[in-house]
């Protein structure tokens, strides 16, 4: 769970939005699952990283209320 003292790129008004973030397994290696809740519907850009800051993937999702996005991270 990400909370006020985990490190992100998200805004306050990002936070106060998404709540709950949460990504399963951790560390993963084929996929993962972000699993948050949100009032409301909105487009985020996700972008994965690996340890040493090297972005792995990067792209637009719409996130709807309360779901959850599966990411392949096979590639």
């Amino acid at each position: 769970m990400i909370d006020n003292n985990t490190p992100t790129n998200m805004s306050k008004a990002d936070a106060e939005t998404l709540t709950q973030l949460r990504l399963q397994p951790n560390p993963a290696r084929d996929y993962a699952e972000l699993l948050y809740d949100t009032d409301i519907a909105t487009n985020i850009i996700l972008t994965i990283s690996d340890v040493t800051g090297r972005t792995i993937s990067q792209e637009t999702r719409n996130l709807t209320e309360g779901e959850k996005l599966t990411l392949n991270l096979s590639n």
